[in-house]
């Protein structure tokens, strides 16, 4: 059923991944609620709006590059089948399925995981076990991974049209879908930068690799043009990033909870009270036993998880003292006009 609803297994963390990447989490939020740093290419192509008329030698170019790609997909699509890697990949599955052997406790668990064929199962009996390098542990591990490739191409035969005879292995079929889905990726990608000339949005690395590149060497000079007109309609427009945004983060994390505060760079703050953080904060917390995927925030229930969130809130006011000392901003840079602190709220 996950085929068909869309879940990908492949595309969420692995039971082995390392522990949370709460940087990059922090980052993510900063990124789209604000920071200090001046406006990238494709942030200043969605603050300014362009009229594509403007530039009449866009439209095609972005068409001509379209049409390459739309021609690179059929030559795949007309010379390979995936009967073949369907059959490899479930003849995978199976035998690795025969060289299970769940212990007694976990036996009705798996037997139902795999007849429904749902990895989500097989990876969470694989957070039951009381170690992960016992044979059981190790034999899930390998299962989940042979029954994704199976879904991916399963997913692939379903949404492509294939009608050639040449056959796939198994990871020849990956790699066939993965630059499937970037020639979709880039055609969207293309499509909107025609209806509204933001070519920042394009993947001009991924673009490089699958198209022609005198066809790019012109995308680009436009490109240039374009960027250039933005910068300066930048400059004229006085563009700067909303520092009143929450976009700076303090985080801690204790071995089973990760707690976080979002805030203005303007407004750092050390709050004692639950009301004083919630005031000047956006607050997450998680309990990564439990909820390992981080879905669902704790810090929403500020009424029953009061205790836990001023815990946390007090663990990570110790780190900050000890590892920064005062928290006011002074490791920020200088900017006219700007006092790092909660008395100054506007600019």
């Amino acid at each position: 059923m996950h085929t068909y609803l869309g879940y990908d297994p492949k595309s969420f963390p692995s039971p082995t991944a390392p522990a949370p990447d709460l940087a990059g989490a922090a980052f993510d939020h900063m990124l789209e609620y604000g920071s200090m740093r001046d406006f990238t290419d494709e942030e200043l192509a969605r603050a300014v709006r362009l009229d594509p008329s403007m530039f009449p030698m866009l439209g095609p170019s972005l068409e001509s590059i379209a049409a390459l790609l739309r021609e690179r997909r059929a030559r795949i699509l007309a010379k390979y089948e995936t009967q073949a890697a369907r059959k490899d990949a479930r003849e995978g599955v199976a035998r690795e399925r025969e060289r299970v052997e769940p212990p007694k406790p976990y036996r009705e668990d798996f037997r139902k995981a795999m007849d429904q064929e749902q990895i989500r199962d097989l990876e969470r009996l694989w957070y039951k076990q009381p170690d992960e390098s016992s044979p059981f542990a190790k034999a899930l591990l390998r299962l989940i991974d042979r029954m994704g490739d199976q879904y991916q191409i399963e997913q692939m035969a379903a949404k492509y049209e294939f009608t050639g005879q040449t056959r796939m292995s198994v990871p020849e079929a990956l790699e066939v879908k993965a630059e499937l889905e970037e020639i979709d990726k880039l055609l969207e990608q293309l499509k909107k930068a025609a209806e509204n000339a933001q070519l920042a949005i394009i993947d001009m690395d991924a673009l490089s690799e699958l198209a022609d590149g005198d066809a790019l060497e012109g995308l680009n000079q436009i490109r240039q043009q374009i960027e250039d007109y933005l910068r300066e309609e930048a400059k004229r427009q006085g563009f700067r990033p909303d520092l009143k945004k929450r976009g700076h983060v303090r985080s801690a994390f204790d071995g089973r909870y990760r707690f976080t505060r979002y805030f203005s760079p303007l407004d750092h703050n050390d709050p004692a009270t639950l009301d004083d953080l919630f005031k000047w904060n956006d607050v997450e917390l998680y309990d990564l036993v439990a909820d390992p995927a981080e879905m669902n925030n704790l810090a929403m229930d500020r009424k029953t998880n009061a205790e836990l969130i001023a815990t946390m809130n007090g663990k990570l006011s110790a780190v900050i003292k000890a590892e920064i000392g005062k928290d006011d901003g002074r490791e920020l840079p200088d900017i006219a006009g700007i006092t790092w602190g909660l008395d100054q709220i506007d600019l």
